[in-house]
């Protein structure tokens, strides 16, 4: 049936008003389905469902993938200097009938290496634009290691928060390549002609790593790739079990080791560092537990040293840890993803993820208005065809 009041009112395909249908799912991009719509039902006296919130985010992030493919980033927003690219996986929990998988009994003791629940890795993209901010080897030992006496000392390691402009968040369950591939296009899109260069962020996911790789070439972006850096925290904490093979995990002699090797690393003099490990290595011939460990750690220094020269990263003022992409991991993936008992259908998990990257990076307002354009133009078509 045609209503032709429906067409000059403006109203929705379904039963929900536009405003009621923002109200839900702005809700629900943060809290959990059922609590999206407590505080509505208590306002208006209704009695909104969880699943009816579902439905309702699941229809407004049908536009997502468009709505970003035809982003445009006009002057308004002024960018710095350079642009960063960050990646890493997070897991999200999915029913276990989506991956053809049997579901666990809950009175059946698990084997080891056994999990509850099965997990689908999802792909996070973070992209900024950054002005450099330039830190010595010490200040960011000092800020790593010993009490900030000042903010400068606070900022350091972190390569300064304030420093990063018009952060970009989405997350791809199980398409790495296409993350990847996002996430060089939103910062071409946002360079327009000036060519800016970027700085890839990894975290020694060699997998990650590859498919950085294969998406630069793709793009034919290998001239604006200024460097890899590998994630210094990362490489800190592999120094850390290295200290503990040879010291003992208790032992106060540790902490000063560990700082003299990480103000190597950022001096650049990773040959050093590996020399080090080497020699303590030597002390334990007949420990093969302990050689192992240590092993482990020199591989690591030797196969990412392309990615290590932190010296010149910290005089160009370039950022030197993957903390944004890391943050977002923790508050765009599993602070909403995986609360307590919650299991997804992989279509669900990802209608959540684009919806909510929608919220994240302040586009909601634009958004909703292309949504609703977009339902109208098919709705006055489907009645123009109808009449």
């Amino acid at each position: 049936m045609i209503f032709p009041l429906d067409q000059e009112l403006g109203m929705p395909q379904g039963k929900y008003s536009y405003k009621l249908q923002d109200w839900i799912g702005y809700s629900a991009t943060d809290m959990d389905f059922r609590s999206s719509v407590k505080l509505l039902n208590r306002i208006l006296d209704h009695n909104f469902s969880e699943m009816q919130a579902q439905r309702i985010t699941n229809n407004l992030s049908a536009d997502v993938e468009e709505f970003y493919d035809n982003a445009t980033y006009p002057d308004k927003k002024e960018e710095g200097a350079y642009f960063a690219a960050g990646f890493d996986d997070k897991g999200i929990p999915i029913l276990p009938s989506e991956v053809n998988r049997q579901v666990d009994s809950s009175g059946e003791r698990l084997g080891k290496g056994q999990k509850n629940g099965v997990k689908k890795s999802s792909t996070v993209s973070v992209t900024y634009s950054f002005d450099p901010f330039v830190r010595t080897p010490d200040e960011v030992i000092t800020s790593l290691f010993d009490k900030p006496r000042d903010k400068k000392q606070q900022q350091a390691y972190s390569d300064s928060n304030d420093n990063r402009q018009n952060k970009h968040i989405r997350a791809f369950l199980s398409d790495k390549q296409k993350a990847m591939e996002y996430g060089f296009d939103n910062i071409l899109k946002r360079c327009g002609k000036t060519n800016k260069k970027i700085v890839a962020l990894m975290d020694g996911d060699r997998g990650l790593e590859k498919a950085v790789d294969r998406a630069v070439k793709k793009k034919g972006i290998k001239a604006m790739i200024m460097c890899k850096i590998l994630d210094f925290i990362h490489v800190v904490e592999y120094i850390w079990k290295a200290a503990n093979a040879h010291f003992g995990e208790r032992s106060p002699k540790r902490i000063d080791w560990v700082k003299r090797q990480c103000l190597l690393l950022l001096q650049s003099q990773s040959a050093k560092v590996i020399r080090n490990l080497q020699a303590i290595m030597r002390q334990h011939q007949s420990q093969t537990a302990k050689q192992d460990a240590i092993q482990k750690v020199i591989n690591y220094i030797v196969n990412h040293q392309k990615m290590m020269d932190y010296s010149t990263y910290l005089a160009r003022g370039f950022p030197i840890s993957t903390g944004a992409v890391e943050s977002a991991c923790g508050h765009f993936v599993q602070c909403r993803m995986e609360r307590n008992g919650m299991r997804w259908s992989l279509a669900g998990a990802q209608n959540l993820l684009n919806i909510r990257a929608v919220n994240k990076n302040d586009d909601w307002e634009e958004y909703i208005k292309s949504y609703t354009d977009n339902e109208q133009s098919i709705l006055s078509g489907d009645y123009r065809i109808a009449a």
